[in-house]
């Protein structure tokens, strides 16, 4: 099974003001000011958002840290099942030398990607037969990749090692 995080951070509804919330999660999280909105934005409206995901020591270093500028926080650890469903993930999608270009490409905008991304993504497969076309956890590259075969496209599942590395050596993955 592949190596999912440990535990994660979940972020509570707070009286503190937005921006120094937003400055908090910016400063401890690297995170851009648009995604530490977002997390705020879905704190506020559903009382409690998830933050981040890694290891259990960095979770709770992390954890200390946000309540020191006024947040609520809470370090939750996942079970084994939700670990693996969490894990770095990517879809590989195949070349098949037979779906038109229009067709593939209007697939991957269904998933997500923009055109450009989606035209670049084309030539990468008829290049090297595959490509990467979708990063995320195991559960929603599972999603995509349903997806993709809705449409007839011959994609794959497979862990995202270079990800798994980088929050080994680190310790934290944002969302």
């Amino acid at each position: 099974a592949a190596a999912g995080p440990e535990a994660e951070v979940v972020l509570h509804n707070s009286h503190a003001e937005y921006s120094m919330v937003i400055a908090a999660i910016c400063s401890v999280t690297a995170m851009s000011p648009e995604e530490a909105s977002t997390v705020a934005d879905d704190a506020h409206a559903r009382g409690h958002a998830v933050l981040f995901q890694g290891s259990r020591p960095t979770c709770e270093a992390a954890a200390e840290e946000l309540a020191e500028y006024g947040l609520r926080v809470e370090v939750r650890a996942l079970d084994a099942e939700e670990a693996d469903a969490l894990a770095p993930a990517v879809v590989v999608l195949f070349d098949d030398d037979e779906t038109p270009e229009d067709r593939v490409a209007d697939a991957l905008q269904a998933v997500g990607m923009d055109a450009l991304s989606a035209a670049g993504a084309i030539r990468l497969i008829e290049h090297r037969g595959a490509a990467v076309v979708h990063r995320g956890t195991f559960d929603k590259c599972h999603e995509v990749a349903g997806t993709l075969a809705e449409a007839g496209l011959e994609a794959a599942v497979r862990s995202d090692t270079a990800l798994q590395r980088l929050e080994q050596q680190f310790g934290l993955t944002t969302l």
